[in-house]
Formats: C-alpha cells, sequence, structure tokens
C-alpha cells in the first residue's frame, strides 16, 4: 500500500463481479492489515485486505484482484441507516412537499429527482442501484413521520 486509506474512499473491483462486491467504501480507520468496508451497492459489510487495495488501476497482467481507488466526482453515498443526514431527509422532503403534496409518493421517482443532488460539502449524491437499501427506508420513514406530525 502506498497511499492513505479513510474512511469514505471507494474502490471498484479489478475482478469480474460475480466474485465479490462490485465496489466497496471503507468504513473505518485500516488496521495493520485489514480495513473494515461495505459493499457501496447493497450496504453489506465486508472485510477487506491492505494489500488488496489500490490507488491505481492495474497495468499488465500483473494484477487481476483487489480494488483499485476511484478518482471520479466526489460522492456521498448513503447505504446504511448511519449514514443518512438531517440535509439528505430536508432535500427528499423538499421534493415530496413539491411533487405529491396531495397525491401517493412514487418513491422511485424521488429517488430519481433526488440522485446526484450537489449536497452542502460540495460532494455530489449517488444513491446506488439498491432503491431498498437501508439509508433510503430510513429516508422514507423520517419524511413520512415529518409529513404526518405536520
Amino acid at each position: 500500500m502506498s497511499h492513505a486509506i479513510t474512511p469514505g474512499q471507494t474502490y471498484r473491483s479489478n475482478r469480474p463481479t460475480p466474485l465479490g462486491p462490485a465496489r466497496i467504501r471503507i468504513t473505518d480507520e485500516p488496521g495493520p492489515a485489514s480495513v473494515n468496508a461495505v459493499d457501496a451497492d447493497n450496504g453489506a459489510a465486508c472485510v477487506v485486505l491492505i494489500d488488496d487495495l489500490h490507488d491505481t488501476a492495474p497495468t499488465g497482467e500483473a494484477r487481476h484482484g483487489g480494488f483499485t481507488l476511484e478518482r471520479s466526482a466526489a460522492d456521498t453515498t448513503p447505504t446504511t441507516a448511519d449514514d443518512v443526514t438531517d440535509e439528505m431527509v430536508q432535500l427528499t422532503l423538499d421534493i415530496v412537499e413539491g411533487w405529491y403534496q396531495d397525491t401517493r409518493i412514487d418513491w422511485e421517482d424521488v429517488w430519481n429527482r433526488l440522485d446526484e443532488t450537489e449536497l452542502a460539502d460540495g460532494t455530489t449524491l449517488d444513491l446506488g442501484t439498491d432503491l431498498l437499501n437501508p439509508a433510503l427506508l430510513k429516508i422514507q420513514r423520517e419524511v413520512r413521520k415529518i409529513l404526518k406530525n405536520g
């Protein structure tokens, strides 16, 4: 390992996805040999060896395993209930109140409108593909509770 591994970083797999998660997000500070992470698409917990985390993509035939740090736009990808912030709930509430005041809420449409929203910290909200992940379910509960209580 020649780069700093920090919570919140996302890595993509260097191998075919049937063998494990396609993307992982680091959740804790690394230990001496491993680090806790979650599958970035479904929130499933996993432990990754430090030696499997790479700063750059593989070149040639030397490396077919492990994960490469994603360097695209900064994203916030909520996958667990603990990842949900008040800002995410408020953004969702604004969408629901603007589009679904007197009608049944179409949550898939709400998620499509919310996805790729820029947050106050400058990151982009990435909701992933699992529309039933614990983070989105928590946002639904919080919005429904606010709407019920006025």
